[in-house]
Order: structure tokens, then sequence, then C-alpha cells
């Protein structure tokens, strides 16, 4: 990093020091010595990007862990597309306690190393891994792998990244489950492929929450109006948050224009008697 563009980031920092620290101890291979603790369940802090946001800010991810707190319950079904090194499949574990079920799906390889030993490092007896990506149909795609390791993603570029093996959601759940409270999707601008690879997973599901942004979905050319009409079609309504405990409905002519987290949501009235989220009918979508 040149060092003028080094000093902003920097100076941008809440906590500059740590983020010194964090960057010499990824550097030196030191890091993995250093424990992140995140309440009921600890981590790691691997060489990646995710465990390195963690231990700078361990309540950089919270919106997410709030909406897992305030949404699941024991006995749950949940499934995590994306799952980088863990963290949202540990919280998931952790308000579960041994009831219910998690798959935790992370197709980059070195990820996935990091997810597992993050798992292991937990008493979570509930939690299945699975190092693979998940698209619309059975196949072998490409994969970019990025230094930032969360924003790596399926290419069309053969000549860059590596190979992995594609499957459905489907193939995955297939009869596990009788009902899955929430599926959530982080796949860098594929969700539209595993959401049509998901046909019967998302007759069982309650709530999706997926990220959406039209610069990733612009990798593929489509836009959040395709995965809109595909989930409508199957019953969903979709909702953005506009607060801590507060969402609203949106239309099929809305946009993502900055990174954010979605929901789709089956009954709203089941979702309100799980939740203390309320919807605001007062602004426009």
């Amino acid at each position: 990093m040149p060092l003028r563009k080094y000093y902003t980031t920097l100076r941008a920092q809440k906590r500059p020091l740590r983020f010194i620290v964090g960057r010499l101890l990824k550097l030196s291979h030191l890091s993995s010595l250093f424990w992140i603790r995140k309440g009921k369940f600890k981590m790691k802090f691997f060489p990646s990007s995710v465990s390195f946001s963690l231990w700078l800010d361990p309540e950089c991810y919270s919106f997410d862990e709030s909406f897992f707190e305030e949404y699941l319950k024991h006995n749950d079904n949940v499934i995590d597309v994306g799952s980088n090194v863990g963290h949202l499949t540990l919280k998931a574990a952790s308000i579960l306690e041994n009831t219910g079920n998690i798959l935790s799906i992370e197709p980059n390889p070195k990820v996935f190393f990091f997810l597992q030993k993050n798992i292991s490092y937990n008493n979570y007896f509930n939690i299945k891994a699975y190092n693979f990506a998940l698209g619309d149909v059975e196949s072998s795609i490409t994969f970019q792998t990025e230094k930032a390791d969360n924003t790596s993603h399926v290419s069309e570029l053969e000549k860059n990244g590596i190979t992995l093996k594609q499957l459905k959601l489907d193939d995955i759940v297939n009869k596990q489950f009788n009902s899955i409270a929430l599926l959530k999707i982080d796949v860098e601008g594929y969700e539209k492929f595993v959401i049509k690879g998901s046909k019967k997973t998302l007759e069982k599901t309650k709530v999706i929450l997926f990220e959406s942004y039209e610069n990733n979905f612009a990798r593929f050319n489509y836009s959040l109006k395709e995965i809109f009409d595909y989930l409508i079609a199957v019953d969903f309504k979709i909702y953005k948050f506009i607060g801590k405990r507060e969402i609203i409905q949106i239309d099929s002519n809305y946009l993502s224009n900055e990174c954010e987290n979605l929901l789709a949501i089956k009954d709203i009235d089941e979702f309100f008697e799980r939740t203390n989220y309320s919807i605001n009918k007062n602004i426009g979508s």
C-alpha cells in the first residue's frame, strides 16, 4: 500500500495503534496466537479480512448479530451460505445452544480451513460445514480469490482464480429439514444463482437474510429486480432495515446502490411474533 494511502487509511481508524499491531501480526503470521472473544464463543485471529476486522473491533458486525439474537430461537434450523470464518455461524450456535441445526457453507478453501478451526474451538455439536460453491446447476466454476478474502467471488474469467465444485442448495438440504427458520446468503453478487438453486429449500424457509449490492450483481449482468421477482413468485415479500428494529417493505423498483442486507419474509405476522421489530408504513420505498 502506498505510504500516502496507508496514512489516509490509518487516520480513518478509531483505534490506529491496534490497527498497526493487527497488520504487523498478520504480516508476521503471528496473528493466530491471539483470540477474538465474542460472548459465548471465541475465534482465532486468523490472517483473513473478517478476522482482522473482528480483532480490530469485535462489534463491527453487531447489526447482523443483533438480528440473529432477536430472531433466532431454540430448535431453529439455520443455513449460512458464505459463512467466511464463521462469526455468524457461531453466533447462531451460541443462540441455539446445541438445539436445532446449522449448515455452514464456505467455498474458499483457505477460509474454510479457518472456519473449521473456529468451529472446533467451541462446544457446539449442531454445525455441519461444507466446502464448495452454491449455484443453480451442479458444475465446476472458477472462484476468484481476492487479497481481501471477504470479497472473493465466483468469476467468469477461467484463467484467473481456482476451480471449485458447485452444487445446488437443494441437493444439500434435501430431506434434512422440514422447516428452516433462517437462510442467510452473502456470496458477493452470486445471490441470484444460489436462490435459483434453492427452489425446494425456499418452500421450507421462513426468512432469508441476503446481501444486496448492484455493483456486485453487475458482475453477472442482472439486478435486484430478478431476485425480487423470483422470491415474490414463491410467496416472499422483501423488506429493508431502516433502524435497529424497524423494517419497511420495498417494491421491485428498489435498487441497492450501497451494499446492504435485505430481508425476504414469508409470513410477516409470524416474524413479528418472534421479534420486537416493527414495520414503518410512512416512508416511501
